[in-house]
Protein backbone atom coordinates (compact mmCIF):
# COMPACT_ATOMS: atom_id res chain seq x y z
CA UNK A 1 0.00 0.00 0.00
CA UNK A 2 2.80 2.40 0.86
CA UNK A 3 4.46 1.81 -2.50
CA UNK A 4 1.15 2.49 -4.31
CA UNK A 5 0.83 5.84 -2.53
CA UNK A 6 4.37 6.76 -3.49
CA UNK A 7 3.67 5.86 -7.11
CA UNK A 8 0.44 7.90 -7.08
CA UNK A 9 2.12 10.90 -5.43
CA UNK A 10 5.00 10.73 -7.90
CA UNK A 11 2.65 10.51 -10.84
CA UNK A 12 0.78 13.63 -9.69
CA UNK A 13 2.60 16.45 -11.42
CA UNK A 14 2.74 19.88 -9.95
CA UNK A 15 1.39 22.68 -12.09
CA UNK A 16 3.87 25.07 -10.46
CA UNK A 17 7.57 25.18 -11.07
CA UNK A 18 9.76 24.01 -8.25
CA UNK A 19 12.82 26.04 -7.37
CA UNK A 20 15.09 23.63 -9.27
CA UNK A 21 12.83 23.86 -12.34
CA UNK A 22 12.92 27.67 -12.19
CA UNK A 23 16.67 27.53 -11.83
CA UNK A 24 16.89 25.20 -14.85
CA UNK A 25 14.69 27.55 -16.91
CA UNK A 26 16.86 30.54 -15.98
CA UNK A 27 20.00 28.56 -16.78
CA UNK A 28 18.51 27.63 -20.17
CA UNK A 29 17.78 31.31 -20.85
CA UNK A 30 21.26 32.38 -19.73
CA UNK A 31 22.85 30.06 -22.31
CA UNK A 32 21.85 32.60 -24.98
CA UNK A 33 22.37 31.50 -28.57
CA UNK A 34 23.82 28.19 -27.36
CA UNK A 35 20.63 27.15 -25.57
CA UNK A 36 20.00 23.43 -25.40
CA UNK A 37 18.19 21.07 -23.11
CA UNK A 38 21.22 18.77 -23.18
CA UNK A 39 23.45 21.44 -21.61
CA UNK A 40 20.84 22.09 -18.94
CA UNK A 41 20.54 18.35 -18.24
CA UNK A 42 24.31 18.02 -17.91
CA UNK A 43 24.57 21.08 -15.66
CA UNK A 44 21.83 19.92 -13.28
CA UNK A 45 22.73 16.22 -13.58
CA UNK A 46 19.24 15.33 -14.77
CA UNK A 47 18.03 13.28 -17.72
CA UNK A 48 17.47 14.88 -21.10
CA UNK A 49 13.91 13.51 -20.95
CA UNK A 50 13.27 15.44 -17.73
CA UNK A 51 14.56 18.62 -19.36
CA UNK A 52 12.30 18.00 -22.35
CA UNK A 53 9.29 17.64 -20.06
CA UNK A 54 10.19 20.71 -18.01
CA UNK A 55 10.88 22.75 -21.10
CA UNK A 56 7.57 21.81 -22.64
CA UNK A 57 5.52 22.15 -19.48
CA UNK A 58 7.00 25.47 -18.40
CA UNK A 59 7.47 26.84 -21.92
CA UNK A 60 11.20 27.54 -21.82
CA UNK A 61 11.44 28.51 -25.48
CA UNK A 62 8.58 31.01 -25.23
CA UNK A 63 10.07 32.40 -22.02
CA UNK A 64 13.47 32.82 -23.66
CA UNK A 65 11.94 34.57 -26.69
CA UNK A 66 9.94 36.93 -24.45
CA UNK A 67 13.02 37.75 -22.34
CA UNK A 68 15.10 38.28 -25.49
CA UNK A 69 12.43 40.65 -26.84
CA UNK A 70 12.41 42.64 -23.58
CA UNK A 71 16.18 42.90 -23.67
CA UNK A 72 16.13 43.90 -27.34
CA UNK A 73 13.56 46.64 -26.69
CA UNK A 74 15.57 47.97 -23.78
CA UNK A 75 18.81 47.93 -25.79
CA UNK A 76 17.05 49.57 -28.74
CA UNK A 77 15.74 52.38 -26.54
CA UNK A 78 19.21 52.97 -25.14
CA UNK A 79 20.75 52.97 -28.63
CA UNK A 80 18.13 55.37 -29.98
CA UNK A 81 18.71 57.69 -27.03
CA UNK A 82 22.49 57.57 -27.57
CA UNK A 83 22.07 58.12 -31.33
CA UNK A 84 19.90 61.18 -30.69
CA UNK A 85 22.49 62.56 -28.29
CA UNK A 86 25.25 62.02 -30.85
CA UNK A 87 23.18 63.67 -33.58
CA UNK A 88 22.48 66.66 -31.33
CA UNK A 89 26.20 66.97 -30.52
CA UNK A 90 27.05 66.75 -34.22
CA UNK A 91 24.44 69.36 -35.14
CA UNK A 92 25.94 71.73 -32.58
CA UNK A 93 29.43 71.12 -33.90
CA UNK A 94 28.34 71.66 -37.52
CA UNK A 95 26.51 74.87 -36.59
CA UNK A 96 29.66 76.16 -34.87
CA UNK A 97 31.83 75.25 -37.86
CA UNK A 98 29.42 76.91 -40.29
CA UNK A 99 29.40 80.10 -38.20
CA UNK A 100 33.21 80.17 -38.13
CA UNK A 101 33.38 79.42 -41.85
CA UNK A 102 30.93 82.24 -42.53
CA UNK A 103 33.08 84.64 -40.50
CA UNK A 104 36.15 83.58 -42.46
CA UNK A 105 34.37 84.16 -45.77
CA UNK A 106 33.12 87.57 -44.63
CA UNK A 107 36.61 88.59 -43.52
CA UNK A 108 37.95 87.23 -46.83
CA UNK A 109 40.23 84.73 -45.10
CA UNK A 110 38.52 82.12 -47.28
CA UNK A 111 37.75 82.78 -50.91
CA UNK A 112 36.20 80.84 -53.72
CA UNK A 113 39.06 80.99 -56.24
CA UNK A 114 38.19 78.34 -58.82
CA UNK A 115 35.34 76.42 -60.38
CA UNK A 116 36.02 73.33 -58.23
CA UNK A 117 35.53 75.37 -55.05
CA UNK A 118 32.30 76.78 -56.44
CA UNK A 119 31.10 73.32 -57.43
CA UNK A 120 31.81 71.97 -53.93
CA UNK A 121 30.01 74.88 -52.30
CA UNK A 122 27.02 74.50 -54.63
CA UNK A 123 26.80 70.76 -53.95
CA UNK A 124 27.05 71.38 -50.21
CA UNK A 125 24.23 73.94 -50.46
CA UNK A 126 22.06 71.44 -52.36
CA UNK A 127 22.89 68.69 -49.90
CA UNK A 128 22.02 70.86 -46.91
CA UNK A 129 18.74 71.77 -48.62
CA UNK A 130 17.94 68.08 -49.07
CA UNK A 131 18.28 68.32 -52.83
CA UNK A 132 19.99 66.06 -55.34
CA UNK A 133 23.65 66.88 -55.88
CA UNK A 134 24.16 65.36 -59.32
CA UNK A 135 22.32 65.09 -62.63
CA UNK A 136 21.33 61.42 -62.27
CA UNK A 137 19.70 62.09 -58.90
CA UNK A 138 17.80 65.05 -60.38
CA UNK A 139 16.45 62.87 -63.21
CA UNK A 140 15.01 60.48 -60.65
CA UNK A 141 13.50 63.37 -58.68
CA UNK A 142 11.81 64.81 -61.77
CA UNK A 143 10.48 61.37 -62.73
CA UNK A 144 9.00 61.04 -59.25
CA UNK A 145 7.36 64.49 -59.25
CA UNK A 146 3.67 63.80 -59.59
CA UNK A 147 1.92 67.15 -59.14
CA UNK A 148 2.26 70.63 -60.59
CA UNK A 149 2.95 72.06 -57.11
CA UNK A 150 5.76 69.60 -56.52
CA UNK A 151 7.27 70.44 -59.91
CA UNK A 152 7.07 74.17 -59.19
CA UNK A 153 8.67 73.70 -55.77
CA UNK A 154 11.46 71.65 -57.32
CA UNK A 155 12.05 74.27 -60.02
CA UNK A 156 12.12 77.01 -57.37
CA UNK A 157 14.86 75.20 -55.46
CA UNK A 158 16.82 74.66 -58.66
CA UNK A 159 16.51 78.40 -59.42
CA UNK A 160 17.70 79.32 -55.93
CA UNK A 161 20.70 77.02 -56.33
CA UNK A 162 21.50 78.59 -59.71
CA UNK A 163 21.18 82.08 -58.25
CA UNK A 164 23.59 81.14 -55.48
CA UNK A 165 25.96 79.83 -58.14
CA UNK A 166 25.71 83.08 -60.10
CA UNK A 167 26.19 85.14 -56.93
CA UNK A 168 29.30 83.16 -55.97
CA UNK A 169 30.60 83.34 -59.55
CA UNK A 170 30.16 87.13 -59.64
CA UNK A 171 31.89 87.60 -56.29
CA UNK A 172 34.77 85.31 -57.18
CA UNK A 173 35.33 87.28 -60.43
CA UNK A 174 35.31 90.56 -58.46
CA UNK A 175 37.92 89.17 -56.09
CA UNK A 176 40.25 88.23 -59.00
Amino acid sequence: MVSERRIKSKSKKSKHESSIQKEAREYYYALGNGRSQLLVAQHFKKSIQSMGLWSSKFKWVEYAKAQDAKGFKKETKLLVKELKRCKDDLKGLVATLIAKFKQNIESEKIQCNNIQDLERISKLFLLLEGEATDIEQRKVIFEDVSTKDELEESRKKETEAFQLYEFDKTHSEEGS
